[in-house]
């Protein structure tokens, strides 16, 4: 077994380059991965908190017509703080130096 561990050291002293640079790579595709898993929690702490200051909305639902009555059945299911109910409508914009009209979007 002595002979074979020589034989190993042997070997890997002839391989220096490419076992350094085989551990250089290895480590920085750790560091990598660490920075990516760190900045990924970061970036979902800064959206909850911002969502939980500004009150952001959790649902949205887009409808083509509903009655207003609606509003208040929305309103009466737990867990719902505040219902907004709104217009909303794409209309066009004649711009005097495009060619085609611009889009817009009017909330009423």
């Amino acid at each position: 077994m002595k002979a074979l561990d020589r034989k190993l050291l042997r070997d890997l002293s002839g391989l220096f380059g490419q076992v350094l640079t085989i551990a250089l790579v290895i480590g920085v595709g750790i560091a990598a991965y660490v920075a990516l898993l760190s900045t990924y929690g970061s970036l979902l702490a800064g959206r909850d908190a911002y969502y939980s200051a500004t009150d952001f909305g959790d649902v949205f639902a887009r409808l083509e017509s509903a009655p207003n009555e609606l509003r208040g059945r929305l309103e009466s299911i737990p867990g719902v703080a505040r219902v907004e109910t709104r217009i909303v409508k794409d209309v066009l914009v004649p711009v005097p130096d495009l060619p085609e009209p611009a889009v817009g979007r009017v909330i009423g």
